[in-house]
């Protein structure tokens, strides 16, 4: 098959388009612009992107300030119920243990016994827990 008109994709592409174009029937419009305009938006959406990304950081550092603080709470927090289930714990399980003692021994020495020795456990759980987060 061959072609009676110029090869459109040839060397003389340029030259076949202006001939197409002058026997065109349609006005020749010109287009405005857009490099300029089009450069305006990217300039914009940079500084909104910027604005936007300094928001974020500034955002990210209070949140940052309100976690470190809510973390010192936390452990202060953890550490004193720590020590109060020691004073509270202690006790009752040297009272326990001295109750299954006396239960086999048949006496009641070793409830009171146990329970104070489980008092003074606690309490130096505490005192020494303390002293060492002071530290």
């Amino acid at each position: 098959m061959t072609n009676d008109g110029p090869d459109p994709l040839g060397e003389d592409f340029d030259k076949n388009l202006e001939k197409l174009a002058e026997k065109s029937e349609l006005p020749k419009v010109d287009l405005p612009d857009f490099e300029s305009t089009l450069d305006d938006k990217l300039k914009d959406i940079e500084q909104r992107a910027g604005a936007a990304k300094a928001r974020q950081e500034k955002a990210y550092e209070r949140e940052s300030k309100i976690m470190e603080g809510n973390r010192e709470s936390y452990r202060g927090l953890g550490l004193g119920l720590s020590i109060a289930y020691a004073i509270l714990g202690m006790p009752l399980a040297g009272f326990a243990i001295g109750y299954l003692i006396d239960r086999q021994a048949g006496g009641q020495m070793w409830q009171g016994l146990l329970c104070v020795a489980g008092a003074c456990a606690g309490i130096w759980f505490a005192v020494r827990t303390t002293n060492l987060k002071q530290k």
